[in-house]
Order: structure tokens, then C-alpha cells, then sequence
């Protein structure tokens, strides 16, 4: 797999507000090929819940647009925090969707839209997505 997009945006004072949408431009130029886009999420160990709802927005290309609500696991059962940890600080990057082939040469537009039951989500630090060519 290759690496071909990463970016990680601060969420403001580590409190993620409905409004605050990060935008993640990709520019994809080989539609012959597979990827694997995941998304970043870095947090406070004070984080209050096991898992994280967002809402992944897409837009194409050709202008078509697409949403779907997916949840993100951020612990075990048990309360164990997934990722890498250091100081209070959690790290993971969670594959959102697998094997995606774009249709389309030019840039997609993505964007992560918190969608838990409140607001704002105390503890998210970063929130990123990242795509690789398979």
C-alpha cells in the first residue's frame, strides 16, 4: 500500500462542535486502481464514551454527493483504549471504508461531521483522513 493523502485537522479547543465539518480535498488521477480511505482521530484519555458516530460526507467529480453515518470504535468492552497512547493521548486511525475504486479522474471532497447525541464532544483533539492506493 502507498500512502497517497493524509491530513489531520485540530478540532478548536478539543471540543467538537456539529458545525465544525473538516474538509479534506483528494485529487485522484488513477481510476484504474483500488484505495482504502481511514480516518484519524486523536483524543484525551478523559474521552467519555467507547466509540465515536460521524457522518463521512463525499462529493465527486462529477458533483454527485453521498453520506453515510458510521461508527468508530475508540475502545474494548472492557474500557482499553485502542491505538497508541502516550501521556493521556490516544492516537488511531480506523479503516472506514475498504477496496473503493473512484469512477471519476479529478478531486473528491470529503468531510467528517461529529454525530453523537452531544454537543459539543468534549476530548477530540484531531480528527484526519488518509487514503492508500492498494
Amino acid at each position: 500500500m502507498s500512502n497517497l493523502y493524509e491530513k489531520n485537522v485540530e478540532v478548536p479547543q478539543f471540543s467538537w462542535d456539529y458545525e465544525f465539518v473538516p474538509s479534506f480535498d483528494v485529487n485522484i488521477s488513477d481510476t484504474s486502481s483500488y484505495y482504502n480511505l481511514s480516518i484519524n482521530i486523536r483524543h484525551l484519555e478523559s474521552y467519555p464514551f467507547m466509540n465515536l458516530w460521524v457522518q463521512l460526507h463525499g462529493s465527486s467529480p462529477d458533483g454527485k454527493q453521498q453520506k453515510e453515518r458510521m461508527m468508530l470504535s475508540l475502545a474494548t468492552p472492557d474500557g482499553k483504549w485502542l491505538g497508541e497512547g502516550l501521556n493521556g493521548v490516544w492516537m488511531q486511525t480506523i479503516l472506514a471504508k475498504k477496496k473503493i475504486k473512484f469512477p471519476h479522474k479529478g478531486q473528491y471532497t470529503f468531510g467528517i461531521e461529529q454525530d453523537m447525541r452531544i454537543n459539543p464532544l468534549p476530548a477530540v483533539m484531531n480528527v484526519g483522513l488518509k487514503l492508500e492506493k492498494i
